[in-house]
């Protein structure tokens, strides 16, 4: 069986999940062991908070899945993000600024809020 995670902070350094390659390596080697070959790698980003461009998040991608096929690790990473919900969103994302799942222009990872839902949602 095939898996495909598409939501994981397995990107290191970029927020409150891996902290280092070795623990997104260690992350990878997990998941294969489940049956996950692909991940959509989903650092969250948050204004002020955690900051990860679309160009930064695709160089991250290449270093760790660089990494996993050193290791012989047969999973693949793909880009994506996990966006706090704001206002500005639907701006951001029809100005090409958000990175979906893929970079496919698709699909779009948002995190609500959990104490309210804003009248915007």
């Amino acid at each position: 069986m095939r898996l495909i995670d598409i939501h994981c902070h397995i990107l290191p350094g970029v927020d409150d999940g891996a902290k280092n390659i070795e623990e997104s390596i260690a992350m990878a080697e997990l998941a294969y062991k489940d049956g996950v070959r692909v991940i959509v790698a989903t650092p969250h980003v948050r204004t002020g908070v955690f900051v990860n461009h679309k160009q930064d998040i695709h160089t991250m991608v290449k270093i760790l899945n660089d990494a996993l096929t050193k290791k012989g690790i047969d999973v693949t990473i793909l880009p994506g993000a996990e966006y706090q919900l704001e206002p500005d969103l639907p701006q951001r994302l029809a100005d090409g600024k958000l990175m979906t799942l893929n970079d496919s222009g698709l699909y779009l990872l948002i995190e609500l809020p959990t104490d309210i839902t804003p009248v915007y949602v």
